[in-house]
């Protein structure tokens, strides 16, 4: 049985996968992800009539996302895998947010809330069978988005009802942005693509596995009244 653990963002979440999503918890936390992480992840092993001997590998979000939520994910599922012996799979956040997307034939931009309206982002196109990320994670202001799209593309994640329109008047067709339900970050995503790897033999070493945490840059341009700036249609690329 494989646990995995993201606790990239204020949305965590945790899941129980063999061969099957067995069991599956998504919460709200802000910044109690040290407090509420371990208590959460009992009580789902309880009601599945599991212990920790039961577990037989760990799948973790490495980020990005908030430095604390990474540090106490990554830091536990470390701390479980050398305990327990067993292997753990290593995935970025963002990789994570895309892979429900990966049945589609248009790029992918996942986005994760950074604070105080920026966004961490990367890119995921199709090679062949395989979904490569063509641009390395970084943050970005929503207005520095407005130059990203030079094909179609998906966008999906931490995006805001209101930003989703604006998106969608800016880029027309050539942009898509996931619905919220289907945009959001599930463990049994998580857990899907860490059993994978650990059954090919790709773990990781927990003691070398290491979180990724993006620099910050310049906060973006606000306007009087706080809201972020975002081009309008009119104003073109």
């Amino acid at each position: 049985m494989l646990l995995a653990i993201d606790t990239s963002t204020a949305l965590s979440s945790i899941a129980l996968y063999e061969e099957q999503v067995w069991a599956e918890r998504t919460w709200t936390t802000r910044r109690n992800h040290s407090a509420e992480l371990l208590p959460e992840v009992e009580a789902m092993m309880q009601r599945a009539g599991l212990s920790p001997r039961d577990l037989t590998g760990i799948a973790v979000a490495t980020g990005p996302g908030s430095f604390n939520g990474v540090r106490v994910g990554v830091t536990t599922a470390k701390t479980l895998a050398m305990a327990l012996s067993i292997p753990i799979a290593g995935i970025s956040t963002l990789k994570v947010v895309a892979y429900p997307h990966f049945d589609g034939e248009q790029a992918i931009r996942p986005l994760l809330d950074a604070g105080r309206g920026r966004f961490c982002t990367a890119v995921y196109e199709k090679r062949g069978d395989d979904w490569i990320e063509t641009e390395e994670p970084r943050v970005v202001a929503p207005a520095d988005l407005q130059a990203a799209v030079e094909r179609p593309t998906l966008f999906c994640g931490d995006i805001s009802t209101k930003l989703a329109a604006e998106m969608r008047a800016y880029w027309g067709v050539m942009a898509g942005v996931a619905s919220p339900a289907r945009g959001a970050r599930r463990a049994g995503y998580l857990a899907e693509m860490g059993w994978a790897r650990l059954r090919e033999n790709r773990g990781d070493d927990p003691a070398a596995l290491q979180a990724i945490y993006l620099p910050r840059p310049p906060l973006p341009r606000v306007r009087q009244d706080s809201e972020v700036v975002w081009p309008c249609a009119s104003e073109g690329v």
